[in-house]
């Protein structure tokens, strides 16, 4: 309901004058519809997840990426451009969102009538402070991600910005990557929690975070190279970006390898998580938007790299320095 509220805001802001980043109103539209409809299916997907259901919740995250990848090709290979690609994928998204929304209803036998009911009932003062904690830590493990991207969307040129786009694509796939292996991982270590003590789901969590950090680490170093080989190779336009991928790849072994927050919201240190998040975004924003602002440094793509992996790597260590906190806690 919120996401909707929020798309549909943005939506109406061009009649008043405003179009937020400086693009086309058309282009704005497509993109929030695009993005309510991603979040739209990311939580009727939720649902397989919550049954603790991953294969067939991974299947429907998996099935969406590549009929995504399938269609969006076809269409760029038809000569369409960014607004038509974006149109096809959310056409794929909407499709699939009903088709599951649809099966969805239907196994738990919906009512309408219980639903009205419901609705009229309301939340209670409990749920409504588990909602906003969600929302709040939802937006905040966002802005995370997205900070550097936005800071260089805004002072970066258009050829710098789209090297700098290209170069952040190993990120997406590892903000993927990790939704997937949480959705596994999230209730083993709860699991841990419940059977045995926090220490336990502690060591859990340590084993997993340090071992993929480790391992992505060295994928990272092999990563670098096939890129420097392939790129000059499939995508000689986009050359200028190399010097950008080896932090980018980086800031991805980090993001990849963060379970120490799934490890906080089940000992339930939101508060803390959240605090964590919102300082590391302060400081990265304030300091770039004031301290470095209008500066040299600011027209260089490869220090916003630099920005996303500080963003990246203070995440991951200072949710860890808390995650072990909390087990030294428990076992004193």
């Amino acid at each position: 309901m919120i996401t909707s509220v929020v798309a549909l805001l943005l939506c109406v802001t061009p009649m008043f004058g405003y179009v937020p980043l400086n693009v086309a109103a058309l282009a704005l539209l497509i993109a929030v519809i695009h993005g309510w409809a991603q979040q739209s299916f990311m939580l009727i997907v939720l649902d397989s997840r919550s049954r603790l259901e991953m294969v067939p919740y991974s299947l429907q995250i998996l099935l969406r990426t590549v009929l995504c990848c399938v269609v969006a090709s076809g269409v760029a290979m038809l000569g369409g451009g960014a607004l038509d690609i974006l149109l096809a994928e959310l056409l794929v998204t909407v499709v699939l969102s009903v088709t599951l929304l649809k099966k969805m209803l239907q196994g738990i036998g919906f009512s309408w009538a219980v639903f009205a009911r419901l609705c009229k009932t309301g939340f209670t003062k409990k749920e409504w402070h588990v909602a906003a904690i969600l929302l709040l830590g939802t937006t905040l493990s966002f802005l995370s991600t997205s900070v550097d991207r936005w800071l260089a969307a805004d002072v970066l040129s258009a050829k710098q910005f789209g090297l700098y786009s290209f170069a952040w694509i190993p990120l997406v796939a590892a903000l993927s990557m990790q939704a997937l292996l949480n959705a596994g991982l999230f209730p083993l270590i709860a699991q841990r929690r419940v059977a045995g003590s926090d220490q336990k789901a502690l060591r859990v969590t340590a084993l997993v975070s340090v071992g993929l950090l480790l391992a992505a680490l060295v994928l990272v170093l092999l990563a670098n190279k096939l890129i420097a080989w392939a790129i000059p190779i499939w995508y000689g336009q986009y050359q200028d970006a190399l010097p950008l991928f080896l932090p980018l790849l980086a800031a991805a072994a980090f993001r990849v390898s963060d379970f120490w927050s799934s490890f906080l919201i089940i000992t339930h240190r939101h508060v803390s998580l959240l605090v964590t998040q919102l300082i590391l975004i302060m400081v990265a924003f304030v300091y770039c938007r004031f301290a470095l602002d209008g500066t040299a440094w600011m027209q260089n793509p490869y220090n916003f790299t630099l920005l996303a992996l500080f963003l990246a790597a203070g995440n991951y260590f200072a949710n860890a320095s808390l995650a072990f906190v909390v087990g030294r806690r428990a076992a004193s």
